[in-house]
């Protein structure tokens, strides 16, 4: 079982001039090699995932100098890190991020009295802050979890603490390079003349952890990770471009975040002119940024309605339940997992008629239910929600 301490023996004879950015990535590759969903299943990359995570929060109260029985570590993104100091301001004893390691990691970690925190409830919410969800009430889940919303940036969490440790002992300023570094773009071409399905081969088989092996009856043998889900293995191009833009100048930087809008956009069919890309920690918080921008444009005197379903991940449920502006209706599934589409119809034209107080504004539907795995006819519900004026989410 690795450690975040563990480190390879030639690090006892780095002298200054030493690249420590070198050490620092191979330990990181290390890690993405094992990498997969935290707190969710029982498969062995999962454990060492969740105990590398867990063990990343400890290490950063020994940082912090806390008192584990009356303070506890809760990380976040730049987004989730300002609603924390907003709702829970006189919680906060102290607080770090990952802009002092001179990486560009996005990470917070804040520590918080938990006497204060005892009856709080989560100021962003869905998927991993709840046990247990019904329409009318919520099972929250136990700190420090209700207050990390979503699959949380796991490696990112992990880098930031090694950094912090290679820095006390190396000093302060062994990622800080100077602003001759080699440009840094992002028009790599490491696989010329691969395209379609050869492409995507090359790109797996060269994937980190790719020859991960495990114990099976068979003997140790390498497996196929089916939970892609929510964290998917990072492809060995974006994993080296990473490690060249991360001690780039920041000019470099805000210039390489320019063209991967630039290329999303492209990708989207969203022209700059017309639209705003935005970069999230994960799904539950563009859902919550969502929520909270609808929420705001609907008038508190004519509430708008979120059509969902009962098939819904709870990140596109209790996000929507924060906004005092918003009403919730649910459409139910048959017995094989989909959404009735006649139900649909019958629901948007009993609501959204010409001289209705309360109109459905949008179609909030799971494109495939990480429940039962059914795929729902999403043309044919936005076919639906756009002939009665609603939009789909």
């Amino acid at each position: 079982m690795k450690t975040i301490e563990q480190e390879p023996s030639t690090e006892a004879v780095l002298k200054p001039q030493e690249d420590y950015f070198f050490l620092f990535k191979n330990r990181i590759y290390s890690i993405l090699e094992s990498y997969s969903n935290v707190h969710r299943g029982s498969g062995q990359k999962s454990l060492i995932t969740t105990r590398l995570y867990e063990h990343a929060r400890k290490v950063t109260g020994a940082i912090m100098q806390i008192n584990p029985r009356k303070q506890m570590v809760v990380f976040a993104s730049p987004y989730s890190a300002a609603f924390i100091r907003q709702h829970f301001k006189e919680a906060i004893t102290n607080e770090i991020n990952s802009k002092d390691t001179g990486l560009a990691l996005g990470v917070y970690a804040f520590a918080l009295n938990k006497k204060t925190l005892k009856q709080a409830t989560p100021p962003l919410a869905g998927g991993g802050t709840a046990r247990l969800t019904h329409s009318e009430w919520v099972l929250w889940e136990k700190m420090p979890d209700i207050f990390e919303t979503g699959t949380p940036a796991i490696i990112n969490v992990i880098a930031f603490v090694v950094a912090w440790q290679m820095q006390q002992r190396y000093g302060k300023d062994i990622f800080r390079k100077n602003n001759n570094a080699p440009h840094v773009g992002l028009d790599i071409e490491d696989y010329p003349g691969l395209e379609g399905e050869e492409l995507l081969d090359k790109l797996i088989d060269d994937m980190p952890g790719r020859y991960f092996s495990v114990p099976g009856k068979k003997g140790t043998q390498t497996y196929i990770n089916l939970d892609n889900s929510a964290s998917t293995p990072a492809l060995l191009p974006v994993w080296e471009t990473w490690c060249s833009a991360s001690q780039a100048p920041e000019v470099q930087k805000q210039r390489i975040a320019a063209q991967t809008k630039e290329i999303c956009a492209g990708f989207l069919n969203a022209p700059a002119e017309e639209y705003e890309i935005f970069f999230t920690a994960n799904t539950t918080e563009s859902i919550n940024l969502a929520a909270q921008i609808i929420n705001k444009q609907t008038a508190e005197s004519a509430p708008g309605i979120i059509l969902s379903s009962l098939l819904e991940h709870s990140s596109n449920d209790l996000p929507w339940r924060l906004q005092p502006n918003l009403k919730m209706l649910r459409l139910s599934c048959n017995e094989e997992g989909f959404i009735d589409t006649a139900e649909l119809e019958s629901t948007l034209k009993k609501y959204n008629v010409p001289d209705g107080n309360e109109k459905i504004q949008w179609v909030s539907i799971t494109g495939a239910s990480n429940v039962y795995g059914t795929v729902n006819n999403i043309p044919e519900i936005c076919r639906l929600a756009h002939s009665h004026d609603a939009k789909v989410f």
